[in-house]
């Protein structure tokens, strides 16, 4: 009989890693996602996340599985998998601690600590890329694997680039694209001021967030917009670029993220693309630079002439898949 594993996540219908991750164990094992009873948000904001969370922990602290599989960020939610019983997987997939330093720094310290206990309540830890698990690794004492955010090798163009920039109306010399939300994690800056030094070129937009009024405001004529696509068309968009754009804010002193686990990094690599990307650490999958847009905008030039490698494609069922199954095959018996 199949073991029977629960994958426990807020917001799991959100979450790229969800889906691959209950794809893979299905091969093997009996699994299902614990869908949040309340998602509603309203105001004020901690009210509503505290409600939503709360729910969400006591969905979980009455749920039944002979393995609860618990996805990190938030960690708070997962605190009942301290008391039960049977087997748990902590898939510590984003340094959530950290990142809560720049907004909360009250209270960072408390996660990090939560994110520790989880850890050595586990039975197996899993985490995204290489210097994550030894991060984490050292601050736990626990073995820590790591299952990579690839996308599925379902992930590719479907329409020609031609038949794409045709439908944009695309008219540059050169096509450069960004694919994300639209928020502070990025440098839209130097998206936007490299735009004005290389007005020939046509740089593209995809995504929506909270500066996406503010930065529509501000864009040239040769940046557009395209607001918020559908998943399943951005393959179609990264076939069409020249160039693939991941420009990073650096949020702590310590870089911690490469092209193992950013998204948007793993989904040009799979086209393909050339991709220009700061703040991550060095990896033959991009070109590093500084984030100035003298050095930003003459490492595009450089990939549009073709003297930046191309991404080497790497999906989820060739590596991440094995390295899933692998750790688990140590756990379910």
């Amino acid at each position: 009989m199949k073991g029977k594993v629960l994958i426990a996540a807020q917001e799991p219908e959100f979450a790229t890693r969800v889906s691959l991750t209950r794809m893979s164990l299905s091969k093997r094992y009996d699994v299902r996602v614990l869908r949040p009873r309340l998602t509603a948000k309203f105001s004020p904001r901690v009210i509503s996340a505290g409600l939503r969370y709360g729910i969400y922990a006591i969905q979980e602290l009455f749920s039944s599985s002979d393995v609860l599989h618990l996805i990190n960020s938030p960690d708070f939610i997962h605190l009942p998998a301290l008391v039960k019983r049977g087997k748990v997987v902590y898939d510590y997939r984003s340094n959530y601690s950290d990142k809560l330093r720049l907004s909360y720094p009250s209270v960072a310290g408390l996660a990090a600590r939560v994110e520790e206990v989880l850890a050595k309540r586990a039975n197996l830890v899993l985490t995204v890329n290489d210097i994550l698990a030894l991060r984490f690794s050292r601050r736990t004492g626990k073995k820590v694997h790591v299952v990579p955010n690839y996308p599925s090798n379902a992930f590719k163009a479907k329409r020609t680039a031609e038949a794409v920039r045709a439908s944009l109306n695309f008219a540059g010399e050169g096509l450069v694209l960004f694919v994300g939300n639209l928020t502070d994690t990025y440098d839209f800056d130097l998206i936007i001021s490299s735009a004005r030094t290389l007005s020939e070129m046509e740089f593209w937009i995809a995504g929506s967030g909270k500066r996406e009024m503010q930065l529509r405001s501000q864009g040239p004529k040769n940046v557009k917009f395209l607001g918020k696509v559908p998943h399943e068309n951005v393959p179609d968009l990264i076939g069409a670029a020249d160039v693939c754009v991941a420009p990073i804010r650096a949020y702590q002193r310590d870089i911690v993220h490469n092209d193992q686990d950013v998204w948007k990094v793993s989904e040009y690599a799979a086209l393909g693309k050339p991709i220009i990307a700061t703040n991550l650490a060095p990896s033959s999958q991009y070109e590093l630079v500084n984030a100035d847009v003298d050095g930003f905008s003459r490492a595009i030039k450089r990939a549009l002439a073709g003297t930046v490698s191309p991404a080497v494609p790497r999906f989820w069922e060739d590596v991440s898949e094995p390295a899933l199954l692998g750790a688990y095959g140590q756990l379910v018996t």
